[in-house]
């Protein structure tokens, strides 16, 4: 998912009604905060939809 001011997630999932996971795929062994930064900018662009706090994966 792409906004229109340029954030991007690899993938939404939707457990349950009304609930949000976004994941941040890394092809890389090691993670860094950076890598989840846009997980975070997600979550307060869409505060008002309470998603989950989300994870950054390889």
């Amino acid at each position: 998912m792409r906004t229109g001011n340029g954030l991007e997630v690899d993938l939404l999932i939707e457990p349950s009604a009304g609930q949000m996971v976004p994941v941040e795929i890394k092809l890389t062994k090691t993670r860094t905060p950076q890598q989840a930064r846009t997980l975070t900018s997600f979550r307060e662009l869409f505060a008002e939809l309470g998603p989950a706090p989300g994870c950054c994966c390889r």
